[in-house]
């Protein structure tokens, strides 16, 4: 999972950085920063959410 948010991070940063246009500020570098956290954040809730992986919550019988 750490590696799927990785590989999004990077990628989207990519892309982010090739997509404004130069020279960049470092208020570009903010929002190319906040996006592609939110978007591998994101990515990597969708794929715990459908993957059915929650940690589930064990009950004792007592």
């Amino acid at each position: 999972m750490a590696v799927l948010a990785i590989v999004v991070f990077a990628a989207t940063t990519g892309l982010l950085m090739f997509a404004i246009p130069a020279p960049l500020s470092s208020t570009d570098y903010l929002v190319i920063g906040s996006a592609a956290t939110l978007i591998s954040l994101s990515t990597v809730f969708a794929a715990v959410a459908l993957s059915g992986r929650l940690p589930q919550k064990e009950r004792r019988i007592r």
